[in-house]
C-alpha cells in the first residue's frame, strides 16, 4: 500500500519499558522512516545502553476523548 501525501506519522517513545503509561511524544513526520530516525535519537538520549525502552510510530493519529488517548490508523515498530 502506497503512502499518501497527507499521511502524518507520530512517534511515542517509552523510556521505561516497564511503565508504558509514560511516553515522550514526537513532532509530526511525513514518513515512517522519519519517525524511526526520531526514535533512534531518543534511544541515544534516554537509553544509550540500547535496552529498557519501547516505542511505536502511529499513522494518522487522533486524540479520542472517549478513550482519553491517541488512536491511530496503524502502528509500526
Amino acid at each position: 500500500m502506497e503512502a499518501e501525501d497527507s499521511d502524518i506519522w507520530n512517534g511515542f517513545y517509552y523510556p521505561n519499558e516497564g511503565n508504558l503509561t509514560y511516553s515522550i511524544p514526537s513532532p509530526q513526520f511525513k514518513t515512517l522512516d522519519e519517525c524511526r530516525d526520531w526514535v533512534d535519537e531518543q534511544v541515544q538520549k534516554y537509553n544509550p545502553s540500547g535496552y529498557g525502552y519501547d516505542y511505536e510510530c502511529g499513522k494518522n493519529c487522533e486524540y479520542k476523548d472517549s478513550f482519553t488517548m491517541q488512536i491511530c490508523e496503524t502502528t509500526e515498530e
